[in-house]
């Protein structure tokens, strides 16, 4: 199920990310799963998305239009960044499109975070309208594919914008395999390398193990996905 919320509020706080866009990939098998964390005000001269699929003519946002849904804003997020994967073309599904205060933002160091981040909603709308400039805004993907594995792209529209600092997170179904900064020129590509699938502890140890016990063979331990349900509507 699609997510249904788009936040007035949080319940953690954390330290505003000093990157101008994060990005955080979380490999499974038959599917791939993408989340992107930066200043509201960011989606339009990074994505080109359209100013008023957010905010008013003054950059406020209207909450309670919002609370039909916001998979729709996130689908057209993408709509002008082709994705790739090992050369294919990807088809990103749009999740969830939700904001956090930038006084108060939630980290996207993990998928868990960012699922996280995601579901964490205020049923209450600010006291005080807010802008697209006071706000952090975070949105989450997910693919369907044969195999995650390969080089994932991300072509950037031209806007006019200047060079985009990136921070990169990979994840191998929910293990961390990489962590990396780009600088992304206006209207250039994303490429996030495929890195090495982590093994876990118990795998190392049947890998020692059947080392051991064959004559040069190895054991190898794949390990399985963790079923998770795409990120969800908050009650209200």
């Amino acid at each position: 199920m699609r997510g249904l919320s788009l936040a007035a509020g949080v319940l953690v706080a954390s330290t505003a990310a000093a990157a101008d866009l994060e990005i955080l990939v979380d490999r499974n098998p038959e599917r791939l799963e993408l989340f992107l964390s930066t200043r509201a005000e960011n989606f339009v001269p990074i994505f080109g998305l359209p100013p008023e699929r957010l905010a008013d003519e003054s950059g406020i946002v209207d909450f309670p239009s919002l609370r039909n849904g916001t998979w729709e804003i996130g689908d057209a997020l993408l709509r002008g960044v082709p994705a790739a994967l090992d050369g294919g073309a990807v088809a990103f599904e749009a999740m969830s499109l939700i904001v956090h205060p930038l006084d108060s933002p939630l980290p996207m160091e993990t998928p868990f975070d960012a699922l996280l981040a995601l579901n964490v909603c205020s049923v209450e709308e600010p006291t005080t309208p807010l802008t697209l400039a006071e706000l952090q805004g975070y949105v989450g993907y997910i693919a369907y594919v044969e195999d995650a594995v390969g080089a994932l792209t991300l072509r950037l529209p031209k806007t006019g914008r200047g060079d985009l600092h990136i921070t990169v997170r990979e994840f191998w179904a929910g293990e961390a395999s990489g962590r990396y900064e780009l600088t992304v020129p206006d209207g250039g590509i994303v490429k996030i390398a495929d890195r090495p699938r982590p093994y876990s502890a118990l795998a190392l140890i049947f890998f020692v193990i059947g080392s051991g016990l064959t004559a040069g063979g190895t054991l190898c331990l794949a390990r399985q996905a963790t079923q998770r349900q795409p990120a969800g509507a908050s009650p209200a």
